[in-house]
């Protein structure tokens, strides 16, 4: 067992007790270090305890996974550090990380080759350090209903209240005045007048009522102009009667997988029916949505049909909050916890149903490390429980549908009701080269503005162009930290990197040539606005972009209008499909360009660009005579035809024989190993070092499969696992650091987990000792 690294005298008395702990660390080594319990601490401590530790030049929390009686074999007591103290102070209560977290964790670390002492963190958020009580503001019943429209408020004021109610847990009031300035002392005092805010004690560490106060919070913070919400979302689709396959599955109350394909309205009534035939069985039950504003939108639902506590769960909680929700989920008074991707892990047992919203959304993917895929871990989850596992969708990911056509899922199938909006491709190249907005679209727009309909413009690309332009040496503005050509904002006149946030002012001249012949290339949707309003200058035109929306307040306020009928075109990326149940129904939809996503260098990019499309698609009004326009230089792309003929097989079928031929998932497993540093020459050596490395790990296990195997064991096809690169990222600078990528490749999911496994630990001294940074992301 590896060790601390100072020289220690180390030579504790026999007892009882044991006298040596292996913790894990939540930096970047993958394994435990073995330290020297002091006498103090001997008696009480457990396996899952935090504790404090030296390692290296620095002092960690770590959590503790194992205790001996004697030092392991192998180990020198002189080079074996002490710990240093308990986490929290004697008096705090510590539950640490429980055995069943420890091994889920473990299993996290195995499965997606990430640090275990970063899969800690993700099953037992840190621990608020003092126990504190403090008066917080909150937002009352009557200030709730003041934000529906029931209260004349100032701008001031409404900011101040849905300031809080964003917090469940109330606000201090140095954070309210910092957040409201000068005039925050007049706003409170005004407001409490009224009776619309009110102030309390808060214990930060102790919450006995957070499932209650977390239920009241998503009851309000839904808006109330959603498509579908309350008590009718449960009952007109709860009608949908469960097939034979599933009723069997749930019966039998075994653990199993199913795949509903349904649109929304059949799935909350489905969902609602599988929760409250969940409770029945007296078991708990976890539902993961991407966006903050459909987990709030769901749980508000939940709680509207008297299902019981229904506890909310997501990244926009502060660190106390989180505390507070994790406590309570830990009660089995919560029976329902409804979150984001991080709430998989969240502390939940029993469970009977783990139910993924939306399964083909991007945001289940967590881009840093650890770099877990959500529905992953969802079916992990569901296995250790015993538990249904229902991936819900109305556009199923290829890897699911996958399962179910190999049978490793049920599929269930739900058709759609109603009618659906009349689709047309619009040929781009009938028209001058790089035209925005086509003369079919703008005479659709006009027709909508003449019979008062709200039209929907979609282009995911946010900013006026996607670049300057040099006429003259056809060079463009760059990114000094990063080799990306920097985006135009016109209205704010910057130039912006979307990598790492770099702005500088809009030059004169080009940087290279010095000539004045900068002109922009490209679009995004600020000029769609700018070409709308040549068209049509009194047009009332609202953006949904990371622009012009920075909370969700915004965009709900925003989507009132629009509800209201104050805003007769809606501009957006792909922001709307987070809101799309709050948008209403549109006489017509357009797609300002839907090629852009299919040059992506990414194996997924038609199927990402055939989900949007389907999402842009369901924003029309079915039942109105809703159109729906798609301009495109590539009519004839599977992507496209699917959803203009609507036609899923045609897009699943074309897709998955691609995906066949070339080897990627889901026929294979993929791994991408990225390395990455300041200095070129030394990452390409990094780089084709780790290369050879895995390239000898795959012969050395060739040739061990080459003798005879036992007759239990499972024969593994060697030469089916293939090295691919190195080679440079497809953004080979970013952030003043270099990358270099590689990829490994196997249709069998345990060995190219192990090829990869057994190169980290050469690639971690070399990253100590050269400033090299190596990451692994399994399914990227």
């Amino acid at each position: 067992m590896p060790t601390g690294e100072s020289e220690v005298d180390a030579s504790p008395e026999g007892g009882a007790f044991p006298c040596y702990a292996d913790v894990i660390v939540p930096r970047g080594p993958r394994r435990s270090f073995t330290y020297l319990i002091p006498s103090p601490f001997r008696a009480g401590l457990t396996v899952g305890q935090r504790v404090i530790v030296p390692f290296r030049a620095a002092t960690v929390e770590a959590v503790v996974t194992a205790v001996h009686h004697r030092l392991p074999s192998g180990i020198e007591p002189r080079r074996v550090k002490k710990i240093h103290a308990l986490a929290l102070p004697r008096g705090q209560s510590d539950a640490g990380v429980s055995t069943w977290q420890l091994d889920l964790s473990r299993r996290l670390s195995e499965r997606f080759l990430a640090p275990w002492g970063q899969c800690v963190k993700l099953v037992a958020p840190a621990v608020p350090s003092a126990a504190k009580s403090s008066a917080r503001w909150f937002i009352t019943a009557d200030g709730r209903q003041s934000l529906n429209g029931s209260h004349r408020l100032s701008p001031d004021q409404r900011r101040m209240l849905e300031r809080l109610a964003r917090r469940p847990f109330g606000l201090a009031w140095e954070t309210l005045r910092r957040s409201l300035g000068a005039c925050a002392l007049r706003v409170r005092t005004a407001l409490l007048r009224r009776g619309l805010i009110a102030q309390r004690e808060s214990m930060v560490s102790v919450a006995p009522h957070a499932a209650s106060i977390l239920t009241a919070t998503a009851r309000h913070q839904s808006s109330s102009g959603a498509r579908y919400t309350g008590r009718e979302e449960a009952v007109g689709p709860a009608s949908v009667a469960f097939p034979a396959h599933v009723l069997q599955l749930w019966d039998s109350e075994g653990t199993g997988t199913v795949l509903l394909q349904a649109d929304r309205e059949a799935r909350m009534g489905i969902l609602f029916r599988a929760v409250k035939e969940t409770l029945h069985r007296k078991r708990r039950v976890l539902i993961l949505t991407g966006a903050i504003s459909r987990a709030r939108e769901i749980a508000e639902s939940l709680t509207r049909a008297d299902i019981g506590h229904v506890l909310l769960f997501h990244g926009d909680l502060t660190v106390g909050e989180k505390a507070l929700v994790w406590q309570a989920m830990e009660s089995h008074a919560v029976k329902v916890v409804v979150g984001t991707r991080s709430a998989v892990c969240s502390p939940v047992q029993d469970l009977g149903l783990v139910w993924v919203e939306g399964e083909e959304d991007a945001a289940f993917k967590e881009e840093q490390a650890p770099r877990y895929h959500a529905r992953e871990i969802a079916r992990m989850r569901a296995q250790l429980d015993d538990a249904i596992l229902l991936l819900a969708s109305s556009h199923p990911s290829l890897e699911s549908l996958h399962a179910a056509m190999t049978g490793r899922a049920l599929l269930w199938s739900v058709p759609a009701n109603g009618c659906r909006p009349s689709t047309e491709i619009v040929d781009l190249r009938r028209f001058p080269a790089g035209i925005l907005l086509s003369p079919p679209v703008i005479e659709a727009i006009r027709t909508a503005l003449s019979e008062r309909k709200l039209t929907v413009l979609f282009l995911n690309r946010k900013g006026y162009a996607t670049l300057l332009l040099c006429r003259a040496c056809g060079g463009a503005p760059c990114c000094p930290a990063c080799s990306l050509a920097l985006r135009f904002h016109k209205r704010s006149g910057i130039l912006m990197c979307h990598s790492c946030g770099y702005k500088r002012g809009v030059p004169e001249v080009c940087p290279a040539c010095q000539a004045a012949r900068l002109e922009p290339l490209g679009a995004g949707t600020e000029r769609v606005e700018e070409i709308l309003r040549q068209h049509f200058p009194s047009i009332r035109v609202g953006r949904m972009d990371g622009e012009t929306i920075q909370r969700s307040a915004e965009a709900e306020a925003l989507l009132a209008l629009a509800r209201a009928g104050n805003i007769d075109v809606i501009i957006g990326t792909q922001m709307l499909f987070v809101h799309g149940e709050m948008i209403p129904p549109a006489g017509l939809v357009a797609v300002i360009n839907a090629d852009a996503g299919l040059h992506m260098p990414d194996f997924r990019s038609a199927e990402q660009v055939y989900h949007a499309l389907r999402d842009a698609v369901s924003l029309s009004d079915a039942t109105e005579q809703g159109r729906a326009l798609i301009q495109t230089h590539l009519p004839h792309h599977h992507a496209i035809q699917a959803v203009v003929q609507d036609k899923p097989s045609l897009f699943i079928d074309t897709e998955l024989a691609f995906r066949e031929a070339l080897q990627y998932p889901p026929f294979t497993y993929l791994v991408r190993l990225d390395v990455s540093g300041t200095s070129e020459r030394h990452v390409r050596t990094a780089a084709e070092r780790w290369a050879a490395a895995l390239e000898r790990t795959v012969e050395s296990q060739r040739r061990s499969c080459e003798r005879p195997a036992p007759s239990h064991g499972e024969t593994i096809d060697h030469e089916s696992v293939s090295v691919l690169g190195p080679a440079p990222a497809p953004v080979p600078r970013l952030r003043r650091r270099y990358y270099w990528r590689l990829l490994v490749r196997s249709p069998s999911q345990d060995q190219v987990l192990r090829v990869v496994q057994n190169t980290l630990a050469d690639m971690e001294r070399l990253s100590r000792s050269g400033g090299i940074r190596f990451s692994v992301d399994v399914d990227p």
